[in-house]
């Protein structure tokens, strides 16, 4: 995960937020789209989010195997 300062284009001012999990089963990473907002503190609490979410999916996937 990784927070980023864009400098140039249409969201120059802004932070994107890239997050790349991996996938449990294949351990290959899972190409998610980024998402662009307008400052350090949004990046961190969405980042935050993305985090909590990406667990909470992975607990329901390994539950629902076993």
């Amino acid at each position: 995960m990784s927070i980023t300062k864009i400098i140039k284009g249409r969201y120059a001012g802004g932070f994107r937020v890239r997050i790349q999990p991996k996938d449990i089963t294949t351990g290959k990473q899972i190409s998610l789209p980024s998402k662009v907002v307008g400052t350090f503190l949004e990046a961190k609490n969405l980042k935050e989010r993305c985090g909590l979410n990406l667990k909470k999916i992975v607990l329901y996937l390994i539950v629902k195997v076993v």
